[in-house]
């Protein structure tokens, strides 16, 4: 190899959870600072990695943990991206939920939550259930 050219061995990572085993394998091949090439493979039996996340953050952490809620949060991001708008109402429904309980109403990222669930509402078009969570009548 020559000047700032290295070959990084690869990094493996194994999760044992309810899910099963989850295998992560990394391998990147830079020149100097610069990232030239970078090839992840994620092994996870029936779900996917933000799934099989959740459910370690469930099983390891508590169903109402905030890192649980945090999990929530992501998935549903990933569904509304996808236009699975059903799948991500009770995810941010309960990541909020979790959120108020634990970290109170006031606290920031009870807000972020909040404003999270109100968005995909207000795309839903369910401007009465808005009314009701901007009210603070959640659950």
């Amino acid at each position: 190899m020559q000047g700032g050219e290295f070959l990084e061995r690869p990094k493996e990572y194994t999760i044992e959870a309810e899910v099963g085993q989850l295998e992560v394998t990394t391998f990147e091949i830079k020149k100097g600072s610069k990232k030239v090439f970078s090839t992840k493979r994620d092994i996870f039996p029936e779900t996917g990695p933000r799934e099989a996340h959740l459910a370690i953050c469930e099983q390891q952490l508590g169903p109402e943990h905030p890192h649980t809620a945090t999990s929530l949060n992501n998935l549903a991001g990933l569904y509304d991206a996808q236009g699975k708008d059903e799948q991500a109402e009770p995810l941010l429904k309960r990541a909020l939920a979790i959120r108020e309980q634990q970290l109170g109403p006031e606290h920031p990222h009870t807000a972020i939550a909040r404003e999270n669930y109100i968005s995909l509402l207000r795309a839903m078009g369910r401007e009465a259930e808005v009314k009701q969570v901007e009210g603070g009548n959640t659950f």
